[in-house]
């Protein structure tokens, strides 16, 4: 007699069980990605999503997705060259569509003499010579790779002609 409610009792358990991870839900969060300054869609952005390790990179439109994605807390980390970065934690992803848009801050920056300059955009970024010169030999930024730092004789051409270049 006691056999047979065993045998009930293990079957309803692994069948609850079974159904549990069976029906894992899962969400789809999306966005837009804009310029914090003039509302326009930053367009190649990367988009990552962790602690899983998802990326993606926005459209044109500056639209990005990550769909199938499973229940549970997350982080967006957003970045592209020539902008701040921008992140987000305590997402939070159920069943069903989730929107979360960032804005980038993009780094100020001039044109001189045929050449583009970024401007730090505040003391926290200021670097080292040795961190200055390692950066500019790995960016990328308006479809160019052959950045550098300005020589002194381009330095003191700039401060000569500061008013100009808009101080």
């Amino acid at each position: 007699m006691h056999k047979p409610i065993l045998f009930y009792t293990i079957f309803l358990v692994l069948t609850l069980l079974w159904q549990g991870c069976k029906n894992e839900t899962t969400g789809t969060l999306y966005g837009v990605v804009t310029n914090s300054r003039t509302g326009e869609p930053v367009k190649e952005a990367h988009v990552e999503l962790s602690p899983i390790g998802l990326e993606t990179t926005t459209g044109n439109d500056g639209w990005y997705q990550f769909s199938e994605v499973k229940s549970g807390e997350y982080k967006l980390v957003v970045s592209k060259s020539g902008y701040t970065s921008s992140e987000k934690s305590g997402i939070l992803i159920e069943e069903g569509p989730v929107r979360c848009d960032l804005q980038l801050e993009s780094i100020p920056s001039f044109e001189y003499g045929g050449h583009s300059y970024m401007v730090a955009p505040n003391a926290d970024d200021v670097m080292t010579l040795a961190d200055a010169n390692s950066y500019c030999q790995g960016l990328t930024h308006y479809g160019f790779s052959d950045w550098r730092l300005p020589t002194k004789a381009e330095l003191e051409q700039m401060y000569i002609n500061k008013e100009q270049i808009g101080d």
